[in-house]
């Protein structure tokens, strides 16, 4: 059986390393431009859309998609009360109110279907409530589906078997969350402890075989552009 507590502990120096180096300021500067509305319109715009293309979640909308999702998203910010925490059951109502906002915001595909919007919803609610919201990657979606089936207990994980990839992906996310205790733990170097457990899952969840974190080249990437938009 594998344990929980020990994966969190042997990840987490990195996960707060990486954290702190490579996307505290950037996150520091979109989630002041998403709750300040003191800021000139046009800068906050051009922040947001910065922050969102860094994570890589605007890539398959063209400038007109990116246009309104940021006018939309800043439009839901203005509109909610980002001064609270929310959990569970809100963070999903939030997501799927969230998800379908930006969906108006950007063209169908060609086949006449919605574009997967799932990683941009999660990344922008989490900018609006960034001590409660888990976001969603690839990274981290399989080492949720690797350390389910390692877990002993996993036959008891909850089950939606919800139509939304982000309603399933937040029910295993939560649950482990709460096992360890991972609100529990001190981490007096940054402040948003459920953006250090996403990076530990980021950590856990990376394609290659080494025991160092894999961390893409400058030339490849900005922050985390080989998560799944």
């Amino acid at each position: 059986m594998i344990n929980l507590n020990e994966i969190i502990e042997h990840f987490l120096d990195e996960a707060v390393l990486q954290q702190k180096s490579e996307c505290e300021e950037q996150d520091k500067i979109a989630i002041e431009a998403i709750n300040n509305r003191e800021i000139a319109y046009d800068d906050r715009k051009n922040k947001l859309s910065r922050w969102l293309k860094d994570y890589g979640v605007f890539q398959g909308l063209n400038k007109n998609d990116r246009v309104n999702v940021v006018k939309n998203l800043i439009k839901y910010a203005d509109n909610s009360d980002l001064n609270k925490d929310i959990y569970e059951k809100e963070i999903i109502d939030e997501f799927l109110y969230i998800k379908k906002l930006l969906n108006t915001s950007v063209r169908l595909k060609k086949d006449g279907t919605h574009r997967n919007l799932t990683s941009l919803s999660s990344k922008s609610l989490w900018l609006c409530y960034p001590s409660s919201v888990p976001m969603f990657d690839s990274f981290a979606q399989r080492a949720l589906w690797i350390i389910s089936r390692l877990d002993r207990n996993g036959a008891s994980y909850p089950r939606t078997n919800s139509a939304s990839t982000y309603i399933d992906f937040c029910s295993i996310w939560f649950y482990i969350y709460r096992t360890v205790e991972f609100d529990k733990i001190s981490i007096d170097a940054y402040p948003y402890k459920v953006r250090v457990f996403d990076k530990i899952l980021w950590i856990i969840g990376q394609p290659d075989y080494g025991r160092i974190p894999y961390r893409p080249p400058a030339a490849e990437t900005r922050l985390h552009r080989t998560q799944t938009a």
